[in-house]
């Protein structure tokens, strides 16, 4: 008997998978897609690819994908002011951001917002996930080619932040990049009312700790593997890493800096 699943659940199913055996699994799929298409995978060299290959994207001014670059709240709802601790899932010593934010912030808002504390490239497909519902901004079709199922997803642009969080302590979970799948586990530290004329928009970064990892590295494992790789730099495997991926700092944090980046942003604070 052949089992048929929908889109969502062959999605959720991919993510209880270890990181190992999504790798497997990616490889697998593009093997296959090469395979099917009679395609020659020597012909494909991606040095040259990203060297000739413009993708539109100004370095100095990214937005995120499908994505929100300004602060936008629903002033239809009530605000209070959030802390929220927002912490990359897998990874130890933690890497961590925290941010002050108004609970009536736009999710779209919201996700811009971490992806500039966390130092994001802003180059991939994200959404948030509560309570086996999927927020995320509506498209024909995800990375995967699976349509947007509207019985499991969410338009992301129609929600806040206060529509999925609402005490302290609770959480819920932001994804960006569905290949590498980067997860954030964001929980709620404090909640407080604003006093009568304090500004209800300003959005902040307070604090944080740790490198953001490096964009298409492999996810959780392939960090993992490059933080071992710094251990035994002279060995060949770590060279032929750091060749690939170039050199970075894991435990390079300035809050300084990208507290001024969310403090910039549009509509912040007005």
């Amino acid at each position: 008997m052949k089992l048929k699943l929908t889109p969502d659940e062959l999605y959720q199913s991919f993510q209880l998978l270890s990181e190992p055996e999504k790798l497997a699994f990616m490889q697998h799929l593009s093997n296959s897609i090469i395979e099917s298409y009679g395609l020659d995978p020597d012909e494909f060299d991606s040095e040259k690819l990203d060297d000739d290959t413009d993708d539109g994207m100004d370095d100095d001014n990214v937005t995120p994908f499908w994505g929100v670059d300004e602060i936008v709240c629903d002033e239809t709802k009530p605000s209070r002011e959030m802390t929220l601790r927002i912490a990359l899932k897998g990874i130890n010593p933690p890497i961590w951001r925290k941010l002050i934010v108004p609970s009536n912030i736009n999710l779209e808002s919201l996700a811009h917002v971490l992806l500039l504390a966390m130092a994001w490239d802003c180059a991939h497909l994200h959404q948030f996930v509560q309570n086996r519902t999927f927020y995320a901004v509506p498209m024909d079709e995800d990375d995967f080619g699976m349509p947007f199922d509207k019985d499991f997803k969410k338009d992301s642009r129609q929600y806040t932040l206060g529509d999925l969080l609402t005490n302290e302590k609770s959480t819920a979970l932001f994804e960006y990049d569905f290949g590498d799948s980067w997860e954030h586990k964001i929980t709620v530290q404090g909640i407080r009312e604003y006093e009568a004329g304090e500004c209800r928009t300003r959005v902040a970064l307070v604090g944080g700790k740790r490198a953001c990892p490096i964009e298409d590295i492999g996810g959780v494992w392939g960090y993992m593997n490059y933080i071992e790789a710094l251990k035994h730099p002279y060995s060949k495997a770590s060279k032929e890493l750091f060749e690939w991926y170039g050199k970075f700092d894991p435990e390079e944090f300035d809050k300084d800096e990208f507290a001024q980046l969310i403090d910039n942003i549009r509509g912040n604070g007005k």
